[in-house]
């Protein structure tokens, strides 16, 4: 059995008894880009709404008998509706959402083909950066991407700042733009503790990274249209 470099929240393919046959990827989903006022030449930019790319994907899956086949089919479908992360053979990561899946067609009588329907959001690696004092970071990636942001308050400190975020808490507080959610070291829901009115996000290219009372590191996931 052959994955081609393909993965599935890390799983290699054998591990649904999986080869790998062909995948397609669409192009972006872009919609309300501009307007045209009829009182102006050219059209006007605004904020479009990007969404994310359709995606096929056929395998192979391979048993002893039908019954064999048909559970690695359902743990790999089952895999894919629960917010599954693939890498593809083009290189990069999607994070994908299933929206079906085709019939099972017999090739041979140990072996059934599927295809599958998703639709995928391109990125890269999670990358993760330290900052003892306020600096500024490189982001990777052409699009606005969420932040996670880990945040360690130096000795004596009851308080901390994080671009422009207070966060009334002395121990280690993780604010998780992807997974929105706030925690502190025991895992516990810390967003009371903070004035944040928005998840953070960082944009593509440099990004001022300002702290108080605090060191950081600041992970992301390098996105791109």
């Amino acid at each position: 059995m052959s994955d081609m470099g393909t993965r599935i929240n890390g799983a290699s393919l054998s591990m649904y008894r999986a080869s790998f046959l062909d995948f397609e990827i669409g192009a972006v989903e872009y919609s309300d880009g501009y307007i045209k006022p009829a009182a102006k030449a050219f059209p006007v930019k605004i904020n479009p709404k990007i969404g994310m790319r359709a995606i096929s994907l056929t395998l192979d899956f391979e048993g002893e008998n039908a019954r064999e086949i048909a559970k690695s089919i359902s743990a790999f479908t089952a895999a894919l509706m629960n917010r599954a992360d693939i890498e593809l053979p083009d290189g990069f990561h999607y994070w994908c959402v299933f929206d079906s899946a085709s019939s099972q067609t017999r090739v041979a009588p140990w072996i059934e083909q599927v295809t599958f329907h998703l639709h995928g959001l391109r990125h890269e690696d999670l990358e993760t950066h330290h900052f003892a004092n306020t600096g500024k970071m490189v982001v990777e990636g052409n699009m606005e991407t969420p932040a996670i942001v880990r945040l360690t308050p130096k000795a004596g400190a009851s308080s901390m700042i994080f671009n422009g975020i207070t966060i009334e808490s002395g121990s280690v507080i993780t604010i998780d733009g992807v997974y929105t959610t706030v925690k502190d070291s025991s895992g516990n829901n810390a967003f009371g503790s903070t004035d944040m009115t928005e998840w953070p996000k960082l944009t593509p290219g440099d990004n001022l990274i300002t702290l108080s009372g605090c060191e950081a590191d600041i992970s992301y996931y390098p996105i791109y249209v």
